[in-house]
């Protein structure tokens, strides 16, 4: 999907409305936001981009989510999580994920993808790539067998079986204490199908399309 190959809008600037421009207003504070209709439109074909029907179509999303989401849409990437700041990569990594579940819903492929390359990129959390609040987060807002749910899955296994059977045995229980009872059931059963330790992989390994959700046979562009 094409973005937008411009200036980034802003308060500041001189540029005015055209036609080829869609405003919304976003969240409970109606936050005005500037969008390209013909990007728009090839996201989402069917959305009736007059200003009250697109604004309560986006109605819903947190601004601050909904502002990453209009980088994106201009600038085609969005930033790297911080590999020195772990509050400050957590804080994105959090609004990363709520924009992946929304870009589900709304079937925006490439999007997700890009997360995902995002989240493959850092990590170096100590609960397995993902603090255990994020992985609620995850389990809460997918379905069984979904592709972010296998990435969570596979990064715990992976560095669970580096740390030895007695850390791993403690963190299983800091998940199960703080509610994660279906990653919990999903990693001992896949530690369950494992016969050597040493043949787990890292699912970092390869910054391939592996955990890319590839829809309808479309070509995956990330």
């Amino acid at each position: 999907m094409p973005a937008i190959k411009s200036e980034y809008p802003n308060e500041d600037s001189d540029s005015t409305l055209n036609t080829e421009d869609v405003i919304v207003s976003v969240g409970s504070d109606s936050k005005i936001f500037t969008l390209p209709r013909d990007v728009l439109t090839e996201i989402f074909p069917d959305m009736d981009l007059d200003y009250e029907a697109a604004s309560s179509d986006f109605s819903y999303w947190d601004p601050n989510i909904f502002a990453l989401f209009e980088k994106w849409l201009y600038s085609g990437t969005l930033a790297d999580l911080s590999e020195d700041d772990e509050e400050e990569a957590k804080d994105l990594l959090r609004q990363y994920l709520e924009m992946y579940f929304l870009a589900t819903i709304w079937n925006v492929q490439d999007l997700e993808n890009l997360i995902m390359d995002k989240i493959r990129h850092r990590h170096t959390c100590g609960d397995g790539y993902f603090p255990r609040s994020l992985i609620k987060s995850v389990y809460e807002n997918t379905e069984p067998g979904s592709i972010l749910r296998e990435y969570v899955a596979d990064s715990f296994l992976y560095k669970s079986a580096l740390w030895g059977k007695e850390v791993r045995h403690e963190l299983i229980k800091r998940h199960l204490d703080y509610g994660n009872t279906d990653f919990v059931y999903e990693t001992i059963v896949a530690f369950d199908d494992v016969e050597d330790l040493l043949d787990i992989l890292d699912p970092n390994r390869d910054m391939d399309c592996g955990y890319h959700n590839h829809r309808e046979g479309r070509v995956c562009s990330v």
